[in-house]
């Protein structure tokens, strides 16, 4: 876009510039205000944490960071999440309760019958 404006507005000595400021302030915009807006709503998290993620995955592993933070943080938070709920459900722990009364029962008969 600043070859474009710079061959088309030979004149306009400030085009090519003003060019390249509205790039980054775009590219800054989308980077700090839609991304974590978008990335927060999907995974149900403040855009501020979503930017502070960004910056630590930016500073940990560098543009490689910035690529993965978001998706790694998804799966983790899916993974927390289902072993939140695998931890505090009621029927799964009754369940469990269940089987161990279960287990010993049969522990305790089979060692009655050989005897």
């Amino acid at each position: 876009m600043v070859l474009v404006a710079a061959h088309d507005f030979p004149g306009n000595y400030w085009l090519p510039y003003e060019v390249v400021g509205l790039f980054i302030g775009v590219r800054l915009l989308d980077d700090f205000v839609f991304m974590p807006l978008t990335v927060g709503r999907s995974l149900h998290m403040h855009p501020l944490v979503t930017v502070l993620m960004i910056l630590l995955g930016g500073a940990v592993a560098g543009i490689a960071g910035l690529l993965l933070v978001m998706p790694v943080l998804g799966v983790v938070m899916v993974a927390g999440q289902i072993i939140g709920e695998l931890i505090t459900d009621e029927r799964i722990l009754a369940r469990y309760r269940h089987a161990r009364h279960l287990k010993r029962l049969r522990a305790r008969t089979d060692l009655y019958m050989e005897g």
